[in-house]
This record gives structure tokens, C-alpha cells and sequence, in this order.
């Protein structure tokens, strides 16, 4: 599923899910948030990303199993 919201300042976001998951992280899914010049993406909740088109803002990779413990 690719769930996709458009705003009228031209901003937007999508997400992407599916319902295939894997045995070891489950459902997986992509998150991508943009505004003007700048961009967010989450990947499976382990890695995110925050940039505009000159830098990177800030970045971080996370062990996704943490949660479980």
C-alpha cells in the first residue's frame, strides 16, 4: 500500500507498506516527508535521513530489534 498526502503549500508526504514481512523485522516500510527544499526519509524504523539539497541535517541508524527489549 502507498498512501500519498499533498498540501496546498506544496508540500507532501507518502508512505509505503507491505504486507510481505521478513522473519527477523517483521512488516516494512518506507517513509518519505518533504517541504520546500527539504526531504525526510525513515526506512523500517532503523535509518532516517534529514536533508535539503546543499546538507545533510542529521542522519542516525537505529538497531530495529531494541524495541523488543
Amino acid at each position: 500500500m502507498i498512501v500519498k498526502v499533498m498540501l496546498e503549500n506544496g508540500a507532501y508526504g507518502s508512505m509505503s507498506l507491505t504486507d510481505t514481512r521478513s522473519q527477523r523485522l517483521g512488516v516494512r516500510y518506507y517513509i518519505e516527508l518533504r517541504a520546500a527544499r527539504s526531504a525526510f526519509t525513515m526506512n523500517d524504523g532503523n535509518r532516517y535521513i534529514a536533508k535539503n539539497r546543499n546538507r545533510v541535517f542529521s542522519k542516525a541508524r537505529f538497531n530495529p530489534l531494541t524495541a523488543y527489549f
